[in-house]
């Protein structure tokens, strides 16, 4: 299996116009060859531990030296090992393109390691796994952009996660799952209402297939039966129509008192957590955050930014928590008849 994966990545290779991979902690090709849960722990970045690096004709392996022999009697001729204390990647890999994943480290880490001897490209983000050549998509509301994306980059499209019912969070799904046998999943409570589903996940449940993890949460207000996904390796949360970057959902089937709790606990993720929400309505939210917080210099900001994104044809999400805590004005709401006020207002306006 891992050689298949292998021989994948160098197919690969060509299309992103790359030299090689590389291969981070929670990669399953740790797992492949690798069934001693020590090794699996010390390989990461933030250390002086393990990590591979998939080349054209050659692959290396960087190891803490605790685990040189180990490491040696399990990648079998896979890799060839290197401590990496006596010797740095930069020292024997240079002038090459080598792409990473910009969702499990950032290209400031990986300059420690290679000192700008090599070009480090970052390679697709979200929810495409470069290693089995798979996707998932969340709501897809109609079909044929995923399709016409799918077919172009070649990509297996293996799950369809959806926040909840409203159709054009679901359209897609039954032409999606036909076309490519794709499994759909969603909210428990919510099945009878999410068409195609496969997989019912409950409130707080882990959901991990091949590469892909993400843990569930129940967040009522838009809907009773709206959920978001948290991908926490990847730092990112898919909102649905919950949370908007300055903005929330309008309340249709839950109360006042629903959705504030659940933006309460969207506040308590980790300040770097992306912000991917249902919809881009950033600048038409902007005027109504700016009208009611005037003197807020974060929101004034952020409000340049997204409009210069805007001009040069680029979205304005993600956004981060970090973001909303300081511009939002539905998560700076202190209490609930704040919020409500907010909402009625912004319903009218």
């Amino acid at each position: 299996m891992i050689k298949k994966r292998i021989n994948l990545l160098r197919k690969k290779f060509r299309t992103n116009k790359i030299d090689g991979y590389i291969v981070p902690k929670n990669d399953e090709f740790f797992g492949e060859y690798s069934s001693h849960d020590r090794l699996k722990i010390i390989s990461n970045f933030d250390g002086s531990a393990g990590f591979a690096i998939i080349l054209k004709k050659k692959n290396y392996l960087f190891v803490d030296g605790r685990y040189t022999i180990q490491a040696k009697k399990q990648s079998g001729k896979n890799f060839k090992i290197v401590e990496i204390h006596k010797l740095l990647p930069y020292k024997i890999i240079n002038n090459l393109k080598l792409g990473f994943d910009p969702n499990l480290f950032t290209e400031r880490q990986l300059k420690i390691y290679f000192k700008n001897t090599s070009t480090l490209v970052p390679l697709s983000k979200n929810l495409i796994d470069q290693i089995n050549n798979s996707a998932c998509v969340v709501d897809p509301s109609e079909a044929e952009p995923i399709i016409d994306y799918i077919e172009k980059n070649k990509i297996n499209l293996k799950f369809i996660l959806n926040t909840h019912h409203h159709f054009d969070h679901i359209g897609g799904n039954q032409d999606l799952k036909k076309k490519y046998k794709s499994k759909v999943i969603g909210f428990e409570k919510d099945k009878d209402r999410i068409p195609g589903i496969d997989v019912c996940l409950n409130d707080r449940q882990i959901w991990k297939s091949e590469n892909f993890e993400a843990k569930i949460y129940h967040i009522p207000g838009h809907t009773l039966g709206h959920v978001c996904y948290h991908f926490f390796k990847q730092n990112i949360l898919f909102t649905g129509d919950t949370l908007f970057s300055l903005g929330c959902g309008r309340i249709f089937e839950g109360t006042y008192n629903q959705m504030f709790s659940s933006l309460q606990l969207i506040k308590s993720f980790p300040l770097k957590t992306k912000i991917y929400c249902g919809h881009e309505y950033t600048l038409k939210n902007s005027e109504f955050c700016i009208n009611h917080d005037k003197k807020n210099s974060a929101l004034i900001k952020k409000i340049e930014l997204i409009k210069k994104s805007i001009n040069v044809g680029l979205p304005s999400i993600p956004s981060t928590i970090k973001e909303e805590l300081e511009c939002n004005i539905f998560l700076r709401a202190n209490d609930v008849e704040s919020f409500s006020k907010l909402r009625d207002l912004k319903d009218k306006f």
